[in-house]
């Protein structure tokens, strides 16, 4: 066996969960540190462009002064820009389906719900603001998250570009990488507290620290440090087949394993974003990256105005012969003083520098906006001139904007996904046992729970759609609330009721009311296509009711259901036709529609405003 090239996720077990009797830790150490180390270009690279954002950030990595002399960062100005352009809108989740029955919709709307409340309690916007910035700056973002099933908790956290180590070799065309690894400097004292265990707290001790240790040959850590290392590798083969094998998960120190489980899902616990994928390669372009070599034309200019400044503006006074002793007598003075045999002294002061360079300086700042595809106007602050009104902004700020829409849709699926892989480890704590941090909604019977069991990953995906938070704010449901009253949808003394001041707003219990009737009748088709026998109430909606249950018949009898659940919707049809019959008044029956100022049905055209708003 060759010394450095066994397969890390081949090594054996630990004794137990964790330990130290494996050659684990020694794999996986020595297999990150090699890829570091071989793709130390890169990482270099990603500091030298923390250097163009960040003045200062050599300094607190230990170095004494700086090489790159950044006085004006255009790339900051840059990236802070896009960022606030795009990043700055809230994203809730919405899960749509099609042609799904009433359980489905059911468990969509709770997920919804659920959704937006637990990436409010993540902090999901905030680390997706801070991973877009990061890939307008390097190319890539990454926002991990993971359930801790001993505490039974969801930790989120933006990973740095330079902490996740892919192979590139793996990732030709496109390809999903088959492992990853996040190299992390964990403080000493905290990773004991998070491994209470007697052994693990030894291990910890012991491991390798001290100010002139390195990490793949060129980055320090300190005393109170430990190199961590968090691995997985991807499953092989379909679960349940012969040919499945199942991947890894495993966090090790120096000479001692944290955690060792097997790995059975299909992707890694990372949400990524990408400022613009490679023909080759895990790592994204950034727009960072497209103008370093313009941030530095711009450095050097700018170094070169202020050596020409300060060595060339100083200006002569030029005195006759006879007064040469002027220039003994002059202590005070600003700049030199010459001496002339002609005529009247005079103060001389030359440009210091050209306009040429001046020009070029300018010349190349422009060049860097273009570049990013920012304009100076985004990153000023400033309106164009001639645009005045409101419309005219919005028509501006959308054509300069299509420039990033392949980002803003990366951003809109990195929110996604890291909301799904929330939801995910939600039914990974519920699996363990443990309580998922949310409750999705009280009700007067009870929380509003989710059956993790039911909850497909897959699916879920698939159903994931990026929703604006704008009708979730005051604003927002004022808005709605008025365009609801206008178009019918609710009655005036139901409008008045929201739109006093203080009043909750709580336009989803307003609108769920109006729907309660259809809803309960969707349960009904649906329990008697699952076999249950059920009969018509006088307080359900039979006059919307009969057809409907009609239709889901004859829809039924086209997919070729058994005769039993047939017989079922026909008896219900039937039913509910003759208890309408014999209704003598309208007081018989109950509607759900208010009694007075009666809003328009919910299948009036007015009602299709609903799609556009929320």
């Amino acid at each position: 066996m060759r010394e450095g090239h066994e397969y890390w996720y081949d090594a054996e077990p630990a004794d137990g969960d964790a330990g130290e009797h494996s050659d684990l830790p020694q794999r996986v150490f020595e297999y990150v540190e090699r890829t570091e180390t071989n793709y130390s270009w890169f990482f270099q690279r990603l500091f030298k462009l923390n250097c163009l954002y960040d003045p200062f950030f050599e300094q607190f990595y230990g170095e004494t002064e700086s090489v790159h002399s950044v006085s004006e960062s255009v790339l900051a100005s840059s990236v802070d820009t896009v960022t606030g352009i795009i990043a700055t809108s809230e994203i809730r989740p919405r899960f749509l389906l099609d042609n799904g029955d009433w359980s489905e919709h059911r468990r969509a709307t709770k997920l919804s719900w659920y959704g937006e409340a637990l990436a409010k309690k993540l902090g999901v916007h905030e680390l997706a603001v801070n991973a877009f910035k990061s890939g307008a700056h390097k190319g890539s973002g990454f926002i991990k998250v993971v359930a801790r099933k001993e505490t039974g908790e969801i930790d989120t956290e933006q990973v740095l570009v330079e902490d996740l180590i892919v192979p590139d070799s793996e990732c030709r065309a496109g390809r999903m990488p088959r492992q990853m690894h996040h190299r992390s400097f964990a403080d000493r004292e905290e990773l004991r507290r998070q491994y209470p265990d007697e052994d693990a707290a030894e291990a910890i001790e012991k491991a390798q620290g001290g100010h002139d240790s390195q990490w793949a040959g060129y980055r320090p850590f300190h005393d109170d440090q430990v190199v961590v290392i968090e691995s997985w590798h991807l499953p092989t083969g379909a679960k349940g087949s012969k040919t499945y094998q199942p991947g890894r998960h495993c966090i090790c120190i120096r000479d001692y394993v944290l955690l060792d489980e097997e790995y059975h899902k299909a992707y890694f616990p990372i949400a990524s974003f990408f400022w613009t994928k490679r023909d080759a390669g895990f790592y994204g372009i950034g727009g960072g990256e497209r103008i370093a070599g313009l941030q530095e034309q711009l450095n050097s200019l700018n170094l070169q105005i202020r050596r020409q400044q300060y060595k060339l503006a100083n200006p002569t006074t030029w005195t006759h012969i006879s007064d040469a002793s002027l220039q003994v007598r002059s202590v005070k003075r600003l700049g030199d003083v010459g001496v002339y045999k002609g005529h009247i002294p005079q103060t001389v002061i030359p440009p210091a520098v050209s306009p040429e360079t001046y020009a070029e300086r300018e010349r190349t700042r422009d060049h860097a906006f273009e570049e990013f595809g920012v304009t100076r106007l985004h990153a000023t602050g400033e309106k164009p001139g001639r645009i005045d009104s409101g419309a005219g902004l919005r028509e501006y700020v959308a054509a300069t904007t299509q420039r990033f829409a392949s980002q803003e849709k990366g951003f809109e699926r990195l929110v996604l996904d890291t909301i799904w892989l929330g939801i995910d480890a939600c039914k990974d704590l519920a699996a363990a046992g443990k309580q998922p941090p949310v409750v999705v909604k009280k009700l007067a019977h009870g929380p509003l729970r989710i059956v993790w069991a039911d909850v497909d990953p897959g699916e879920l995906r698939l159903q994931m759609q990026a929703a604006a938070t704008l009708s979730r704010t005051p604003a927002g449901r004022t808005e709605m609330v008025l365009e609801w009253a206008q178009g019918g949808l609710i009655n005036q003394d139901e409008a008045r009721q929201m739109l006093a001041p203080f009043d909750p707003l709580d336009t989803s219990k307003t609108m769920t009311l109006y729907s309660a009737a259809l809803d309960d009748l969707d349960m009904t088709a649906e329990s008697i296509l699952e076999g249950e026998w059920l009969m018509p109430e006088p307080f359900q909606n039979l006059p919307f009711g009969v057809p409907y249950m009609q239709r889901r018949y004859l829809q039924a009898k086209g997919q070729d259901a058994p005769e039993d659940r047939l017989e079922g919707l026909r008896q219900w049809t039937v039913q509910g036709a003759f208890v309408l019959s014999q209704a003598t008044s309208p007081e018989t029956m109950a509607t759900p529609m208010p009694a007075n100022e009666t809003p328009t049905t919910a299948f009036a055209p007015e009602a299709r405003q609903i799609a556009a708003i929320g």
